[in-house]
């Protein structure tokens, strides 16, 4: 790892103990003014507030940050969050709160038969909710469909069937019937599944 990278990480860690979020770092022309004494370099920064750090400072874990030529512009307190968005087709796991802090999560499920992509939490990240999810939804064959296509199910005798995204469903032919043009197995997607028909 280069330098320049070695301190970037340095600069985030440092962000990560703190427990702030940033909101810009940016680089400023830095006044260096070393003092054997102390071994010290002090700052000039162009916008305020900025972080006053010694050249190589110890934490624990015996980190060591360089942040000589680096200002970092950050804020102290996180914002919270509201309500999470609405998720269609879904909702969230517990009842929601009218107010979140930063870093809280919560979890959503869909509705029966629906199927989840992503997810299934979204964090509130200073004022904003993060984590993209999408209920799938299921698709129905019914007998009245089947039998202006001529076919059945291949497996059972049911009068309507639910079928998860991404799953296939097989059919057949009702008796004296040939296949057509298209295929007897059929996958949902998101809701949506081409039925075959006998001739």
């Amino acid at each position: 790892m280069g330098r320049r990278s070695a301190r970037w990480t340095s600069i985030l860690l440092l962000l990560h103990l703190l427990g702030s979020v940033a909101l810009n770092v940016s680089r400023c022309r830095s006044s260096l003014n070393a003092n054997a004494a102390r071994n010290v370099v002090k700052k000039k920064c162009k916008k305020d507030p900025c972080v006053q750090t010694p050249t190589r400072k110890r934490l624990r874990r015996g980190v060591k940050l360089d942040l000589a030529v680096n200002c970092l512009l950050f804020l102290s307190a996180p914002l919270d969050c509201g309500r999470p968005p609405t998720l269609a087709d879904g909702d969230t796991k517990e009842s929601s709160q009218f107010s979140y802090r930063h870093n809280d999560r919560v979890e959503h499920v869909c509705q029966s038969y629906y199927v989840m992509q992503g997810g299934p939490f979204r964090t509130c990240i200073n004022g904003e909710w993060t984590g993209d999810i999408t209920c799938l939804k299921p698709c129905t064959v019914d007998r009245e469909a089947m039998n202006d296509r001529n076919i059945t199910f291949r497996y059972g005798r049911y009068n309507k069937l639910y079928a998860n995204h991404d799953d296939h469903v097989a059919f057949r032919c009702t008796r004296g019937r040939t296949v057509g043009s298209v295929a007897m197995r059929q996958r949902c997607d998101d809701g949506v599944m081409e039925l075959p028909s006998c001739i």
